[in-house]
């Protein structure tokens, strides 16, 4: 300390006479320290760099005392008055945000030793994370006192970021941690007509809370399906929302066959009911109006399982 007070005495011992001293209307800083060159206009370069007060953390503010100001243009052996009414001064400290999806796979490797049961997914309890670094920072963070209660899911951890500096700000978060379910979901939009493939599907970690008990979990139960209306992508699936793919549409004309005594006796008919390949569905005789129960057996094919005499 002696040494830095000679060498700072020896430094203001060569400054030239002081210019008048200006205050910045807008005082934003980069580093951990407010100078008078980031306070003042006016100021020599050799001066402009000495600390006067800690600046705030990065992405905050912090007001300055106007005695705080003096003290520190007075050790820097220069003089400055205030203009009338000033109490205060605000100063930024320039900063970006750690994005959300670091947060969370810091904390998510943090849990990992001590979350039992599966794959799980984190949520706050607030929606914003105030947590920045500095401009030249790596938006990086470190968790720290961790505390995590098992039977109600929830915790509370420290964050300090960027996560190399040990000295860095921490933030307090809580949140809770819910076990989650991988449910096959569609990649694209499909809608009726189309078949869905294997290559449609991709999968997605829900809630597992949230599944409900009509949800396709089993991605071979979709594959060759047709949905009954249109699915968006990522959307959770229902058993009632897909069906075979249909062979015969509702009011379609359709060949209908019979196996009769080594004979085979085919007819025309229209389609009562709309099927996909094995479904029973209606079928009324387009020549004798009668309807019959047949089972759907191709392209607008169907196979009467009835005697010969329903169809003639």
């Amino acid at each position: 300390m002696k040494r830095l007070a000679l060498a700072v005495l020896v430094l203001l011992a060569t400054l030239p006479a002081q210019a008048e001293l200006r205050l910045r209307s807008n005082i934003s800083v980069d580093g951990p320290m407010v100078t008078l060159g980031d306070l003042f206009d006016g100021v020599a370069t050799k001066q402009a760099l000495l600390p006067v007060v800690a600046a705030p953390p990065p992405g905050e503010r912090r007001g300055l005392r106007v005695a705080e100001v003096m003290a520190g243009v007075e050790k820097a052996g220069l003089e400055w008055q205030p203009e009338g009414g000033l109490r205060g001064i605000t100063v930024s400290r320039y900063g970006r945000q750690v994005p959300r999806q670091e947060i969370v796979a810091g904390l998510t490797d943090a849990l990992g030793d001590q979350v039992q049961g599966g794959p799980f997914e984190i949520s706050f309890g607030s929606s914003q994370i105030a947590l920045f670094v500095g401009r030249d920072a790596a938006p990086t963070v470190r968790v720290e006192a961790l505390d995590y209660d098992a039977r109600s899911g929830r915790f509370t951890a420290m964050l300090a970021a960027p996560a190399n500096d040990r000295n860095a700000e921490t933030v307090r978060v809580s949140g809770r941690v819910q076990m989650t379910t991988g449910m096959p979901v569609l990649r694209n939009r499909v809608g009726p007509g189309d078949v869905i493939a294997k290559t449609d599907i991709e999968w997605k970690e829900v809630p597992s809370d949230r599944i409900g008990r009509n949800v396709i979990t089993d991605a071979a139960a979709l594959v060759g399906q047709s949905p009954k209306r249109v699915i968006m992508p990522g959307m959770a699936i229902r058993d009632t929302d897909v069906q075979r793919p249909l062979q015969v549409q509702k009011n379609a004309l359709v060949t209908m066959v019979v196996q009769s005594g080594g004979m085979e006796l085919t007819a025309s008919g229209r389609a009562i009911d709309a099927g996909g390949a094995g479904d029973v569905i209606q079928v009324m005789n387009v020549q004798t109006k009668k309807t019959v129960q047949a089972i759907v057996a191709g392209p607008n094919l169907v196979q009467v399982a009835m005697p010969a005499r329903i169809i003639n």
